[in-house]
């Protein structure tokens, strides 16, 4: 057997950030070739790029970690930082070398940014209060969000919110799509520009109520008159979608084809909707349904059927 040796390689994946003024963020993952397991890693740091490993400041921290933050350094210079991980025979080999700046004036990164679901159109966003280095600096926050319907797609814009500084512990999030999951970062802004934002938080509106009183007959000419209420909160509605399908189709038909769905826009405000479904077949017996829709990217509500299908009239 080959006689124990030192990890062969540095820890990978190093990811070097500065979170504040004074403090940054480092990020790692364990070494390809470990030789065993990892016992501890080494953060090596000073402000000269040149210098001898044993000259830098030296943090030790334990091998399950993945993750130290060296708080306290100077503001506005630059830092030079290497790491190496060891094993139960030894310390193994420095990393390459990640710079990063300390930046004075910036505003720290808010903590506790955190959100919750307060309807189907709006999110609840809280953070703790500004620290004390930052109080009196700030000038504004910079709400920034996406839906998951745009979310991974290029060239879509953020919206952004700008919130002023005595939102200072919370934010109520409005006019969101139901049934939608919305990205949120929220960034701390002074006269020196965008602090460090926080990290991406994700939160999801509820669902639409579903609609009521959802009816049907069948008319002359293989039609059938569909008609429903709104729910006592449709706030957000933009359109309806009515769906049917024959009763001889397999019950468990979940997703129906797209010709037996139709859209039906939200354009009047009354008490009750109504959509005649055309071009049926005679003396046949039809499954309906009507859902709630915030438009072609949004959330959906469950939908309202109709517990008996309704049969066509002959020709």
């Amino acid at each position: 057997d080959p006689l124990p040796s030192v990890p062969a390689k540095a820890p990978k994946d190093i990811q070097v950030v500065a979170v504040s003024r004074a403090d940054v963020n480092i990020a790692w993952k364990e070494p390809d070739d470990p030789n065993g397991i990892i016992t501890k890693y080494r953060i090596y740091y000073t402000t000269e790029r040149a210098t001898d490993i044993d000259s830098n400041i030296k943090v030790e921290v334990p091998g399950t970690q993945r993750m130290h933050t060296i708080k306290d350094l100077e503001y506005n210079t630059t830092y030079y930082f290497r790491m190496t991980a060891s094993n139960m025979v030894g310390e193994g080999p420095v990393s390459d070398v990640y710079p990063v700046i300390t930046v004075v004036g910036i505003a720290s990164r808010p903590k506790g940014f955190q959100c919750a679901t307060t309807g189907h159109d709006s999110i609840q966003l809280s953070w703790d209060p500004a620290a004390s280095s930052d109080k009196g600096r700030l000038i504004s926050y910079i709400l920034s969000y996406k839906s998951s319907a745009i979310y991974l797609e290029d060239g879509m814009e953020t919206r952004e919110e700008v919130l002023p500084v005595d939102n200072d512990s919370g934010y109520l999030l409005k006019n969101l799509r139901p049934g939608t999951t919305y990205h949120l970062t929220l960034t701390p802004s002074t006269e020196q520009g965008k602090g460090i934002p926080t990290e991406t938080i994700v939160c999801q509106t509820s669902d639409f109520s579903k609609p009521v009183n959802v009816q049907a007959r069948a008319l002359q000419g293989q039609q059938i008159e569909v008609t429903w209420s709104p729910p006592l909160e449709a706030r957000g509605i933009q359109q309806w979608l009515v769906r049917y399908y024959r009763a001889t189709d397999p019950m468990g038909t979940a997703v129906p084809s797209e010709e037996t769905k139709k859209v039906v826009p939200n354009l009047v405000e009354q008490g009750f909707y109504r959509y005649v479904i055309s071009g049926l077949e005679p003396k046949t017996a039809y499954h309906i349904g009507v859902a709630a829709s915030s438009g072609p990217a949004g959330g959906v509500s469950s939908y309202e059927s109709i517990r008996e299908p309704v049969t066509t009239l002959g020709l």
